[in-house]
């Protein structure tokens, strides 16, 4: 192996170690459980992470990495590569950081996925302080009747606002029973490939389960509730 392509080669597994790293990092913790990282439009701050990391610095060391340079040039043009490559490494991982969901907020009938960016922490009841290895945990917003009104509005023009007052926030599923949420809950699909293969999977029926539609960021998905202790036992990252 000349001495370009080992130097190609060792660029090209480091970064892969880092970046496999701050993946299974955001997977396991920031952004579980997994669809969260979808519905919040994660994927594409690590596409673009992959792109420069694994694509962009592997092939400029390639084409500046000359053995004809000298010594210190060689170190000079590998420096600023790797400067450039670590400060969008870690802006992007500053983002993914930042805009993590700390909780999936239950307003009226369905959840909020709020992020930490948003969230004011200091109105946090000490129970439901979050830390950075449980991913997001599901809460019950109980807004006073002042605001009933402001949180039809809100529905209407799905808009998060309601989900992120942690002033308001209690356990989920808070004083509601489980006939309450019965009662809120979507009906299922007569007919759906993810969640009947989820459900599968699982050993679960569908008259086991409550389903409820998720708001992220990017997209819309579905949080699945066990009918018998209200407790949110799955995520799909589709709705119907």
């Amino acid at each position: 192996m000349s001495i370009r392509n080992k130097a190609i080669f060792i660029h090209l597994s480091a970064s892969s170690i880092v970046l496999a790293a701050l993946t299974v990092w955001v997977l396991a913790f920031w952004y579980a459980p997994w669809p969260l990282l979808n519905l919040q439009g994660g994927l594409k701050i690590l596409g673009l992470l992959i792109a420069i990391d694994l694509i962009l610095g592997p092939a400029l060391t390639w084409l500046v990495f000359k053995p004809a340079k000298s010594r210190r040039m060689l170190i000079f043009d590998l420096s600023v590569i790797i400067l450039v490559q670590v400060a969008a490494f870690s802006y992007g991982a500053w983002a993914l950081y930042s805009q993590r969901p700390l909780f999936l907020a239950f307003v009226h009938d369905r959840f909020e996925v709020a992020r930490a960016a948003d969230l004011s922490l200091t109105l946090l009841t000490p129970e439901l302080l979050p830390d950075n290895y449980s991913g997001a945990r599901p809460v019950q917003v109980e807004l006073p009747g002042s605001l009933r009104l402001e949180m039809m509005l809100s529905r209407t023009l799905k808009d998060r606002s309601m989900g992120l007052r942690t002033q308001y926030y209690r356990t989920f599923p808070g004083n509601q029973k489980t006939e309450q949420l019965a009662a809120l809950a979507k009906k299922p699909p007569a007919s759906h490939n993810t969640l009947h293969d989820w459900l599968a999977s699982h050993k679960l029926a569908q008259e086991q389960v409550l389903l409820f539609p998720v708001l992220g960021q990017n997209k819309e998905g579905t949080a699945i509730i066990s009918r018998d202790n209200g407790e949110l036992i799955g995520l799909l990252d589709e709705t119907w």
